[in-house]
């Protein structure tokens, strides 16, 4: 068993290189990996070789991973893989497409699940820019049921893994790793795979075991049929999410995985399609403004305070901004050689790929780029410091008395020191030009009236988004957000003139005292509102000429049948409102009152919708 001094070595420097290229990596279900037997860890494959480091680094046990042949004659790479244990697969993609033996692999496999220790791979076979999994190979299932042949008092499990990226490729991003429920390995399994072992890849325990790893790794792995529709669904999962109330990775992640299973039951229904068309025009109108969905939910907010925090954020960043320069300026060089080297081998690497059939037409290598970087850094960091330090400790031989080395020694240690000083005042920094455009956008829509208008719309999505998943949510839910009549807690229609700029309008919290349920169960969070809509004929306007707007900006073409659907929705829209004015009309010519130019309508919504 490999748990020797150079893995733990091995593993913290591979931790330092995570912690030097992403922000935060976060681990949860991590008590649901068994602490003893075999077990085979499967991951979803979407960023190259931080996959297999991301697994090798967050396991909480010893595990020897799986790797394609040529990582293995790397030559410094290869030997450190070999060290801690780590075993080639050598596939037909490797070597022209020939068939390769990989019998010595399966019995190393066999051998090191029978005797408890536990492997990791990822099934997929290759890695891969789709939004989707991609089909799982078979290995995987041969290699527990082979193991439990071998020894069968051995109990063997197979534990998915999700692995997520935001914006994979980019320095200091996020990663967030969540463990799933184990899968045994059988008896009953093992005799139906050894009983029908002769059909090869048709083999019944086979086909089960698999079916039961793809269910495993796609509850613990976002998915949708492709990026602009994942994208979509997380913007219909922001429009369900009660306003103000933040959640964890752990709360988004399930949520998200909520709506792409109800999209994926229900894609072809009406509703959803002409729901998606909405969403689409939407999403169109964010992009031509600027904005995103979060300046539309938020709201404007007045331009002197928006220029006072503006102000604030910019002198911040520049406070911080010394305090990393020195370290940005030796380590440029390392981070241009790596940005330039990375992406023309992954340019490299896309054309190659498409060419011998292995992805499709499109792909851009963004799987592989941070592979590249992390590991171009890790080889140009030390070379490059080791320079500065030889350079340091001879102009500064003699100086107070000491000898050139301690000099060298002592500016190795600071350029280490300085550089973590860099990547924190980096992430704070950014943090703050973020902020910053994000108060700017809403500072600027203050001044007009594009961003009330887009309120409007993303109101009436809302309410849309929320009554379908209310249909079809409970399907695929084990929480519940609850939506009651209160008089206490108010979230307003933004056309009654409610206040947007922040501190009223679509107000929510979390209750913390609301949770209940026994046993597995999630519990009960609830909230509570109370909607007031006044329409009178200047709204009314208002909204034709929203939809006349949409008209003119989409222009001709596919942009046709999104405006149809905008101008279809506007006049069910003015169809409830007609009905609600006669009701009113007639109710006050029974009192006696004429009816006044505006109508109210008071909508007291009881909506559960189940959210897992």
């Amino acid at each position: 068993m490999c748990c020797g001094c150079f893995y733990h070595f091995w593993k913290v420097l591979n931790n330092l290189l995570l912690w030097s290229f992403y922000q935060e990596v976060k681990i949860y279900g991590r008590e649901k990996v068994p602490k003893e037997g075999g077990v085979i860890f499967v991951s979803n494959h979407t960023n190259g070789l931080v996959d297999a480091q991301v697994l090798f680094c967050k396991c909480p046990r010893v595990v020897r991973m799986l790797g394609k042949a040529p990582l293995f004659n790397i030559p410094v790479l290869g030997a450190a893989a070999r060290a801690v244990g780590g075993i080639p697969v050598y596939r037909k993609e490797d070597n022209s497409g020939a068939k390769q033996d990989n019998g010595g692999m399966f019995r190393a496999v066999y051998e090191a699940l029978a005797s408890g220790e536990t492997i990791g791979i990822c099934p997929e076979g290759l890695s891969h820019d789709n939004a989707e999994l991609q089909e799982l190979k078979p290995g995987v299932a041969m290699m527990a049921f082979g193991a439990r042949e071998l020894n069968a008092d051995t109990a063997v499990s197979i534990l998915p893994v999700g692995i997520t990226f935001w914006q994979k490729h980019k320095f200091r991003t996020r990663a967030h790793v969540e463990f799933g429920d184990p899968i045994p390995v059988t008896d009953a399994l093992l005799q139906e795979y050894v009983d029908t072992k002769h059909l090869k890849r048709d083999n019944v325990g086979m086909k089960k075991l698999l079916a039961q790893i793809e269910a495993g790794l796609y509850s613990v792995t976002l998915n949708a049929s492709d990026w602009h529709t994942f994208d979509l669904l997380r913007m219909a999962r922001r429009m369900l999410q009660p306003r103000g109330y933040a959640l964890s990775q752990a709360e988004y992640h399930e949520l998200t995985r909520s709506f792409q299973r109800s999209y994926a039951q229900h894609r072809e229904d009406a509703s959803v399609q002409a729901l998606r068309e909405e969403l689409l025009l939407y999403a169109d109108s964010l992009k031509l403004m600027g904005v995103r969905d979060e300046d539309v939910e938020w709201g404007s907010i007045p331009v002197c305070l928006g220029l006072f925090t503006t102000l604030y954020m910019a002198l911040y960043a520049l406070v911080l901004f010394p305090l990393g320069l020195p370290a940005f300026i030796y380590n440029l060089p390392i981070a241009l050689i790596a940005y330039a080297g990375a992406w023309k081998i992954a340019s490299a690497t896309a054309k190659s790929d498409i060419k011998r059939g292995a992805q499709q037409e499109g792909y851009q290598a963004l799987d592989v780029v941070a592979s590249y970087k992390i590991f171009i850094f890790l080889f140009l960091t030390p070379l490059f410091y080791a320079g500065y330090a030889v350079c340091a400790g001879y102009f500064m031989h003699g100086l107070l008395d000491l000898h050139g080395a301690i000099w060298g020694v002592c500016v190795f240690a600071a350029l280490i020191v300085l550089s973590v000083i860099a990547v924190l005042v980096y992430d704070e920094s950014r943090m703050s030009l973020r902020s910053m455009r994000h108060v700017c956008r809403r500072t600027c829509c203050c001044i007009g009236t594009e961003l009330r208008e887009l309120q409007e719309e993303r109101y009436e999505l809302q309410q849309k988004v929320r009554a379908l998943a209310a249909q079809i949510g409970p399907q695929n839910c084990k929480q519940v957000w609850e939506f009651e009549n209160d008089d206490d807690e108010e979230e307003n229609d933004p056309r009654d003139g409610a206040d947007t700029d922040g501190d009223g309008g679509l107000s929510s919290r979390r209750d913390s005292g609301s949770s209940t349920g026994s046993g597995g169960g999630g519990g009960i969070r609830s909230y509570r509102r109370q909607t007031t809509t006044i329409v009178s004929d200047k709204q009314r306007a208002r909204m034709k000429a929203i939809a006349e707007k949409k008209k003119k900006q989409k222009g001709q073409g596919g942009g046709l049948v999104r405006s149809e659907s905008r101008e279809t929705m506007l006049r069910g829209g003015e169809q409830v409102l007609a009905e609600a004015e006669e009701e009113e009309a007639a109710e006050a010519a029974e009192a006696g009152v004429a009816g006044g130019p505006a109508t109210t309508v008071q909508q007291a919504e009881s909506v559960s919708i189940n959210v897992s």
